[in-house]
């Protein structure tokens, strides 16, 4: 059971790291939305999906290396918790795997605040093109514009963004 416990123990670290780089995607994919810097984006994408595909693997070799075992664990890679693993395999220290667990699960809640604040800047970005959009469609059909004395006129050929109040 203690090479069991060993063999986790290393496939744990280096989910540890690909957590690490997961999250480190996520900032560069955050410093390119803020910069408007859209190409760099497709290879930031793929290195997402690397690091997610590998994170799965490592939860399938734990799993598949538990059973091998022939410790029942109930459970699929998308229903997969470190913490119900280490719960289920004896370990020499105990504590060094509860760090690890404890590392584990504060890289997730990190990654998923970096995913929340990504995906809002996505959508207030999204939100003021269409409304920048709805502005102009508005305008350009109505022909009504705001002119010098701040009241609307008809067919002023002004700028269409200035038709909308304020």
């Amino acid at each position: 059971m203690i090479l069991l416990a060993d063999k986790i123990n290393a496939l744990l670290q280096r989910k540890i790291v690909f957590y690490k780089e997961l999250a480190d995607c996520l900032e560069k994919e955050k410093i390119c939305l803020s910069s408007n810097d859209i190409n760099p984006l497709w290879k930031i994408s793929e290195e997402k999906h690397f690091f997610v595909s590998q994170i799965e693997s490592l939860r399938l070799q734990i799993l598949s290396s538990m059973t091998g075992e022939g410790i029942e664990h109930n459970t699929t890679v998308a229903s997969f918790s470190a913490s119900k693993v280490i719960s289920l395999i004896e370990w020499e220290d105990p504590s060094q795997v509860e760090n690890i667990v404890f590392t584990i699960n504060s890289l997730k809640l990190e990654i998923q605040h970096k995913v929340r604040e990504n995906i809002a800047f996505v959508e207030e970005c999204l939100s003021v093109i269409e409304e920048i959009m709805s502005i102009i469609t508005r305008a350009k059909r109505s022909g009504i514009v705001y002119g010098s004395d701040l009241y609307p006129k008809e067919n002023a050929n002004l700028n269409l963004v200035f038709h909308e109040e304020v």
